[in-house]
């Protein structure tokens, strides 16, 4: 992406650079500066041509995700903010869905129901949100897979253990075929909380362990 941002400009090719700078964007969400993303997926937004439907797309989830790091003058990040960041993420959606890309909105789902749903303590809309989700990835292990995992992680929070302990464990089974160290680490992950919800510390603590057993590259980003 460095170098492309080095080499494309503006002015050869529009339509790529507006793609490389997305994906800027949306490495700076992973970083200590999301805010620096949001100028430039709005400028994005404001120049991509008609054909260009799927930057638009990635844009507009890119600016849901940003915009949840935004934060109003007294620190407090606001049930207006996050609304609006739920307007962009459904907005990217319905994209995906309209450009024929229904399996791509299992990973804004996610951050449409984390963030903005169950981050404003609304966890029964949360599992709404994951459950549509779940029926536009059919046929998609991997996505069914991580959806799963989140989907563990608002039950968790509604209390409901067994049924969070039985989501990761379908989870693993739709996707136990696919070796991936960051999966299998949000998989260990959800089991930690629920051992912890539950007071088991010592399953807590072998679950720790896992988590980090998969660490891999993910670790310094997520951990």
């Amino acid at each position: 992406v460095t170098h492309l941002a080095e080499t494309v400009s503006e002015r050869d090719d529009p339509a790529l650079r507006r793609a490389v700078d997305v994906t800027i964007a949306t490495d700076l969400a992973n970083t200590e500066r999301p805010l620096d993303g949001l100028p430039i997926l709005r400028r994005v937004l404001e120049t991509a041509a008609p054909g260009e439907q799927f930057t638009r797309a990635r844009a507009l989830y890119a600016l849901g995700v940003a915009t949840c790091f935004r934060r109003d003058p007294d620190g407090v990040l606001s049930e207006a903010t996050l609304r609006e960041a739920a307007g962009y993420l459904d907005r990217a959606m319905e994209l995906y869905v309209r450009m024929g890309y229904p399996e791509h909105v299992s990973s804004v789902a996610v951050d449409r129901a984390i963030r903005t749903e169950l981050g404003a303590g609304r966890p029964q809309a949360a599992l709404e949100v994951l459950d549509a989700a779940l029926a536009q990835a059919a046929g998609q292990p991997r996505r069914i897979g991580r959806l799963l995992v989140y989907r563990a992680q608002v039950l968790t929070e509604l209390g409901q253990h067994e049924e969070a302990e039985a989501a990761l464990e379908e989870s693993l089974r739709v996707r136990g075929h696919l070796p991936d160290g960051y999966y299998q680490a949000l998989v260990h992950w959800g089991r930690m909380i629920l051992a912890s919800m539950r007071g088991d510390a010592a399953a807590a603590l072998d679950q720790a362990h896992q988590v980090e057993a998969n660490r891999s590259e993910w670790w310094p980003v997520d951990g």
